[in-house]
């Protein structure tokens, strides 16, 4: 009779154990429902812009602008540093 009780009881510790870590990794991580911005589709209205930027006391640096949100990346960068939609031509 003891060997049942402990199956039993180690079948409840599991089912809690992963109930416990899906709960945690839903919140850490989101519950899957919802498409992240990586992943849809994002019309590609306009192209990607480069500008010249310069910082005070330093050289010029190019800048791209993401065609999505508008905001400036460096220029070696090919995702967007805002909504990571991939940048045109880098």
């Amino acid at each position: 009779m003891p060997i049942i009780e402990l199956l039993i009881g180690l079948s409840i510790a599991y089912v809690l154990f992963y109930g416990l870590m899906n709960h945690v990794l839903r919140r850490r991580f989101g519950d899957g429902r919802e498409e992240s911005s990586a992943t849809t589709a994002v019309p590609r209205s306009q192209p990607s812009t480069v500008r010249e930027a310069r910082r005070p006391g330093s050289r010029t640096t190019s800048t791209v602008v993401c065609r999505v949100c508008g905001t400036g990346n460096e220029a070696g960068y090919t995702y967007c540093r805002n909504c990571v939609v991939e940048l045109d031509g880098f």
